[in-house]
């Protein structure tokens, strides 16, 4: 899927919600780097918060799974346990 090149450039801490933050780790988005420090900047992100991200994706894989296939069901699963484990 084509992504706009200056995505990073245009997204701020305001116009992104943790939500995105979650979905750009889950999905990609280029460069995670730069859209992070940027939300940082702006609204900085509770200290450990890279642990909790893998709670927030199992609906949206389970979504994809029944657009899209099993997949992603596989990858909400793997998800899921990670998070179990912690």
């Amino acid at each position: 899927m084509p992504v706009c090149p200056d995505l990073a450039d245009r997204l701020t801490g305001r116009a992104v919600s943790g939500r995105r933050i979650r979905r750009c780790c889950l999905f990609g988005c280029p460069p995670p780097e730069r859209v992070l420090d940027g939300f940082q900047e702006v609204t900085p992100l509770a200290d450990g918060w890279s642990g909790r991200v893998g709670v927030h994706q199992p609906f949206p894989l389970l979504v994809h799974a029944v657009l899209s296939g099993r997949g992603y069901a596989e990858q909400a699963l793997a998800v899921v346990r990670s998070a179990l484990e912690g």
